[in-house]
């Protein structure tokens, strides 16, 4: 089912909390001394927790509607909302589409989810253009949420003659409402070649890269620390995977705007 089916035919739903409190209350409330009572609330509870699993992964108002209720903020923090999928002889892929549901700034996860979206659509029109023997596919995963950042990543896997695999990563300010950039992070564009030039400290001769290869690819780490993130391949050979590089704070902090987000 297609994004814009799935808006139209929920577009009339919300649920409130009450309805789903209700629910499980009147499950509960069939409880009996007897023993076959115990597992009529266990299949009746379990009844529930399924069709809201099936219900988060279909629905775009549910998503919107559960974000609001008190307990359940966390639990639809990133959800699938769609997902591409393409098996032939020679082929296949699977993209995986995620939907970013726990963040009060509406605004801003209208914006992410469209990103989202536009980019997930970008990579099954790419795969079914190519007619090299080839794999597609991508997955998304919450790193991490503290009181004051949340880190979402998304791996894309791309097998041809060759293999890629790339992290993207996406860094929240949840209390200013705002994806993170390094150029927020630090005073000037200089940051580009002092990243560049530790990192070209930690490779090996063939691998190194230059300042306009630093993107906007990183996360800030639970500790307080900025960790750069590079596909496969371009700093080390691609059998190793994505490559990370923690930056010590004692290189950066001259240039940091503050260390309200790096902090070690």
């Amino acid at each position: 089912m297609k994004i814009e089916e799935m808006k139209a035919r929920y577009k009339s739903q919300d649920i409130p909390e009450f309805a789903l409190k209700e629910r499980i209350n009147q499950t509960i409330a069939k409880k009996t001394r007897q023993w076959f009572g115990w597992w009529e609330i266990t299949i009746g509870v379990a009844i529930i927790v399924a069709s809201f699993v099936i219900a988060v992964n279909t629905s775009y108002q549910f998503v919107n509607a559960t974000s609001r209720i008190s307990g359940l903020k966390d639990l639809v923090s990133l959800v699938l909302v769609r997902e591409y999928k393409h098996v032939d002889k020679t082929s296949w892929a699977d993209i995986q589409v995620p939907l970013v549901a726990q963040i009060d700034n509406q605004k801003l996860a209208n914006k992410l989810n469209t990103q989202y979206a536009n980019e997930g659509r970008q990579l099954d029109t790419e795969f079914k253009q190519d007619t090299k023997h080839r794999t597609v596919r991508q997955s998304f995963s919450k790193v991490y949420q503290d009181q004051k950042l949340v880190v979402l990543k998304r791996r894309i896997t791309k097998t041809a003659a060759d293999s890629l695999v790339e992290d993207k990563y996406t860094v929240i300010d949840l209390k200013h409402g705002l994806v993170l950039t390094l150029a927020m992070l630090f005073k000037n564009n200089h940051y580009q070649k002092l990243l560049a030039d530790f990192v070209n400290k930690q490779t090996q001769a063939n691998f190194k890269i230059k300042a306009h290869d630093i993107k906007d690819n990183f996360y800030i780490n639970e500790q307080g620390k900025l960790v750069l993130v590079f596909a496969s391949g371009l700093i080390a050979p691609a059998y190793l995977n994505v490559q990370k590089v923690v930056i010590p704070i004692g290189v950066i902090k001259q240039d940091l705007v503050s260390t309200n987000y790096i902090r070690k």
